[in-house]
């Protein structure tokens, strides 16, 4: 834990850091997420699959990169870092990172 905090975070007065993962976007699951990041200075979240794995993403109850973004607009964070990815995209990361830029720019990831 202590080598993960020294590479990931950053201590500043009122910083706010949501984590998220194994997560399915639905209109259920939605209003909790975003109450959950809100305002967060960076969010790191699940970003699975693309858009054309949609089946895979609802099949397997997992967030697409896209929607990850759209969670990061929604909660007005500061920060996307996508995390946990789908093994098929092994080298070919940047289809997940640039589908998130679509919605929201501020976004990088953890490979």
């Amino acid at each position: 834990l202590a080598a993960l905090a020294q590479q990931y975070f950053v201590e500043s007065p009122g910083a706010r850091v949501a984590y998220i993962t194994d997560t399915f976007w639905s209109d259920e699951v939605r209003p909790r997420l975003v109450k959950l990041a809100r305002g967060a200075w960076r969010l790191y979240c699940d970003s699975f699959y693309a858009r054309k794995e949609a089946k895979n993403a609802a099949l397997h109850r997992h967030l697409m990169a896209h929607q990850s973004a759209e969670l990061a607009k929604l909660a007005k964070v500061e920060q996307l870092v996508l995390i946990h990815f789908s093994s098929r995209y092994a080298g070919r990361y940047d289809t997940l990172l640039e589908e998130a830029k679509e919605v929201f720019p501020r976004v990088t990831m953890e490979v």
